[in-house]
């Protein structure tokens, strides 16, 4: 097992505290924002920009964008996100912890959707027929959290040694994904926000855990 040390492990002292202040008030405005979103969709109150968008983003399509969004959500889906996901941990292969991280990240981020799916039981919407066949519950976007889980994992465990264009790629990634699932008619803004939300605060959860245990 190699000691290579990763990002995972806590920084030095100075970078520690110039960035604590700001992942509290990101973490703290993820959680609040899961927060109000389930709390509203328990409750089954509409959200105010949910059809808005949606019918803006209808207003879009046409064929080739139609196309071109059933190809990006597939980029989206388990069979793009879980090959990923191998070929980082091949990459880390001789770092343990942070392999370890990753794959518990990941497959947490999925094992939560599944859970929150079922206990909210949120219908998908029904606006217009959608342009792909979907049977799971909609809140929130299983696409959402597993592009999010993949990119921020990443991020935490190399943030200080991969280049600012992979960060800028995979944000764009997450983004594109996210917007392919409501242009496509299968998922309400709040379900990809609360994706969102849900798989950052897991992640950054999960690696604050993980070096209080590593120290």
């Amino acid at each position: 097992m190699t000691n290579r040390p990763s990002d995972l492990e806590a920084p030095p002292r100075v970078a520690r505290y110039t960035g604590a202040i700001l992942l509290f008030v990101v973490l703290l405005a993820a959680l609040m924002l899961f927060g109000m979103l389930a709390e509203d969709v328990a409750e089954g109150e509409h959200i105010f920009f949910d059809e808005p968008v949606l019918h803006w983003l209808r207003g879009l399509s046409n064929g080739p964008l139609d196309l071109a969004m059933k190809a990006v959500t597939w980029l989206g889906s388990v069979w793009t996100v879980v090959p990923l996901l191998a070929l980082a941990l091949w990459w880390l292969r001789r770092e343990r912890y942070a392999s370890l991280y990753l794959l518990l990240a990941n497959a947490g981020a999925a094992l939560l959707n599944v859970a929150a799916k079922h206990g909210f039981a949120r219908i998908r919407p029904t606006y217009w027929e959608p342009m792909v066949h979907e049977t799971s519950y909609s809140f929130p976007s299983g696409h959402a959290m597993e592009t999010m889980a993949l990119v921020a994992s990443l991020w935490l465990v190399r943030r200080h040694g991969v280049h600012r264009g992979f960060l800028v790629l995979g944000v764009v990634y997450v983004v594109l994904v996210g917007v392919s699932r409501m242009y496509l008619g299968v998922h309400y803004p709040s379900d990809v926000l609360a994706g969102w939300c849900a798989a950052f605060c897991w992640c950054q959860g999960l690696a604050m855990a993980m070096r209080q245990m590593h120290r």
